[in-house]
């Protein structure tokens, strides 16, 4: 846990070593990039490193699809916080 500034979570920038933003904390995503449903193209070099909230919430594209995510997508998640971004 611990906080975490958005400069040292854009280092984590690939399928292989991948962090996320959303809401103002941080997600340690590596290990769930092969198991997402959407596939795991999704997870590249904007999306791995940077906020992923408007991809959360449909209002980005990721691969030129726009998707809000499902109740159980938030719970997922949730299990990957690591802590609140500064």
């Amino acid at each position: 846990g611990g906080t975490c500034t958005t400069t040292e979570v854009a280092t984590h920038n690939s399928q292989s070593n991948c962090w996320g933003i959303y809401n103002g904390g941080y997600y340690i995503l590596t290990s769930y990039v092969s198991k997402h449903p959407g596939g795991k193209s999704v997870f590249n070099s904007t999306s791995c490193g940077q906020d992923m909230t408007a991809y959360m919430n449909g209002s980005a594209s990721v691969s030129g699809q726009k998707r809000k995510h499902s109740l159980s997508a938030y719970s997922v998640l949730a299990s990957y916080y690591v802590g609140p971004v500064k």
